[in-house]
């Protein structure tokens, strides 16, 4: 699974996210493990563009008077989609309406911190129950802070510490697209900025009548995105917007099967107030607050125990692998039922982690008995529930395949296992022996698995993920 690929798409791909995974399995190319550093984003410098001066609008420092408060309607739209022949098909979307209400709170000469509180109506979306839908709206509706440069480059989010990774991506897409640089004395300036997507070149462009447009040229970090975007903010003589409006289509090239999101966005102002009572409130919430830089890649693979386990329950409720085996043998073929496979994948997951005693009836025999596609998705459900148990019996399965029979069969249990978490030297050493056996046909596809295992091994067992390490260096000079 791309991680980038999922935080690009922002909210709508959390539930998504191991549905990738499973999806790439059914093409003929192992997936590529993903890298393991993410970039933190620098703060922002202008290029040097070919530039003309500009009649100079009200100073920047306008905008940042402590205890403003300014109020917008707000709407939000967003859409994946999977290409394949050329055409996308529909696969999740998300909508977002209320009001948005950003404050001036504190000020230094080089940071400026805004609150930000979005009370929003019901969200929907096909991606999540209600339950995790309420969570968010009601995340969404505390303060936040926004660290921005006295440009008004977006810089860092500061958010609760136990705030939903699903709501902080919202939080950060949805300021990253309302957030404007300035310049005084320029009409046009380029200069890099960062989104919940990586970092990307900017291309800011002022109109005579006052109006701001930014484009993003193309996408720095990461690679394998193009990107169309425009951004056109309608600025009042305090250099905040009283109108945006904000289009985007991002194709992911480099992902397999490749995806496109689009988004739309519109803010409009309503009110102007000052509250004293705001000034320094970042300073005075500072200790309960955690910082995450725009770029960072929450875990979006759940939230709070507690929490996940209710969402299972709901996913899980009235479920049986039989049945979702069913479910998903009579999704329509090619990307028009990619959705209907991902809720199958989703609920298996579920239906593993609320009933783990269901996990020892999926049996090597059994997936033999069943096919590909089918065996796949419960090889699939096995590597993304999450827990020990699936774990420990996706490495049974793998080693009971013979390395000869059904190979398709044991080519994707080697790449679920490589996908598995939390690992445990028992994966490892499977792998180990599949990865240095030059005569064993899925020797490749076990390399790349044991990579992806070493890495996420290190950090409970240093010892063993050395020895993974070491182990694929010797395959791969052999």
């Amino acid at each position: 699974m791309n991680n980038r690929l999922a935080a690009a798409a922002g909210v709508t791909l959390v539930a998504l996210a191991a549905v990738f995974a499973f999806f790439m399995l059914r093409g003929e190319d192992a997936p590529e493990v993903p890298p393991t550093a993410q970039p933190t984003p620098t703060p922002a410098t202008p290029a040097a563009p070919a530039a003309t001066a500009a009649p100079k609008p009200a100073p920047t420092a306008s905008r940042w008077v402590p205890g403003e408060v300014r109020v917008y309607d707000v709407t939000f739209r967003q859409s994946l989609s999977i290409v394949a022949d050329g055409q996308g098909h529909a696969a999740a979307d998300l909508r977002l309406s209320g009001r948005w209400t950003v404050a001036v709170t504190d000020v230094t000469p080089d940071r400026i911190h805004l609150q930000v509180r979005a009370a929003l109506d019901p969200i929907q979306t096909s991606a999540y129950p209600e339950a995790h839908r309420e969570r968010i709206r009601a995340q969404l509706a505390l303060p936040s802070y926004l660290a921005v440069s006295p440009a008004g480059t977006l810089q860092a989010t500061h958010v609760a510490r136990d705030m939903d990774p699903t709501a902080q991506v919202t939080l950060a897409g949805l300021a990253a697209l309302f957030l404007h640089t300035d310049r005084d004395d320029l009409t046009t300036w380029e200069l890099e900025e960062a989104d919940n997507t990586g970092r990307y070149l900017a291309r800011y462009a002022l109109a005579e009548d006052g109006a701001l447009t930014r484009a993003k040229v193309r996408y720095v970090d990461p690679a394998g995105i193009q990107v169309e975007h425009t951004t056109r903010f309608t600025l009042a003589d305090d250099r905040w917007p009283d109108n945006v409006r904000a289009d985007e289509t991002q194709d992911h090239t480099s992902s397999s099967p490749r995806a496109r999101t689009e988004a739309h966005a519109t803010w409009t102002r309503v009110a102007t107030r000052r509250d004293p009572a705001l000034v320094g409130a970042f300073q005075r919430d500072a200790m309960t607050l955690r910082a995450a830089a725009i770029t960072e890649r929450p875990d979006l693979s759940g939230v709070t125990r507690p929490f996940q386990r209710a969402l299972d329950q709901e996913y899980a409720e009235g479920a049986t692998v039989d049945g979702l085996l069913s479910e998903f043998a009579a999704a329509p073929e090619g990307p028009d039922g990619f959705e209907a496979r991902n809720k199958a994948l989703s609920r298996l997951q579920a239906l593993l982690r609320v009933h783990p005693e269901r996990i020892a009836t999926l049996t090597p025999k059994r997936l033999q008995e069943l096919p590909l596609d089918q065996a796949t998705l419960l090889m699939s459900g096995l590597s993304g529930a999450h827990t020990a148990e699936a774990h420990a019996q996706l490495t049974t399965i793998l080693g009971a395949l013979p390395a000869n029979e059904r190979a398709e069969l044991r080519r994707n249990a080697v790449l679920t296992l490589g996908l598995s978490e939390p690992s445990s030297p028992a994966a490892l050493q499977t792998l180990q022996g599949i990865a240095a056996d030059a005569a064993d046909p899925h020797q490749g596809p076990a390399q790349l698995a044991l990579g992806s295992q070493a890495r996420t091994l290190g950090g409970d067992d240093p010892e063993a993920a050395e020895k993974a390490r070491d182990a694929l260096w010797e395959a791969l000079q052999a």
